[in-house]
């Protein structure tokens, strides 16, 4: 469970704000599941890198460390065109965005 008023102390945010980034941040990230199982589908190797980045930044940015290191070894085997290497990340990332929702 994370310790939400630790990350927003390292942001130097109230943790009040850091909750709104959060929710944020979880309705992004569902959006972008849905917008990574279509690269994947299309078999988009480039979508599917972006949309991990992106997942990875966000991540990174507000301490949720399962999430972006997920995200880092995805968008590694994207960049090298391994997709088959990706077909349970969306399913990763969902099931560690309902971790941080559940213990909103």
């Amino acid at each position: 469970m994370p310790d939400f008023e630790y990350l927003a102390e390292q942001l130097g945010l109230d943790t009040e704000d850091f909750l709104e980034l959060t929710n944020l941040f979880i309705s992004t990230l569902r959006d972008d599941i849905t917008r990574l199982e279509k690269a994947l589908q299309a078999q988009d190797a480039s979508a599917a890198r972006d949309v991990i980045h992106a997942i990875r930044g966000s991540a990174g940015n507000l301490g949720f460390t399962a999430i972006y290191l997920l995200a880092s070894d995805g968008e590694n085997h994207a960049m090298e065109g391994r997709l088959e290497l990706l077909t349970s990340l969306p399913q990763s990332f969902a099931t560690e965005v309902a971790l941080i929702a559940e213990a909103l």
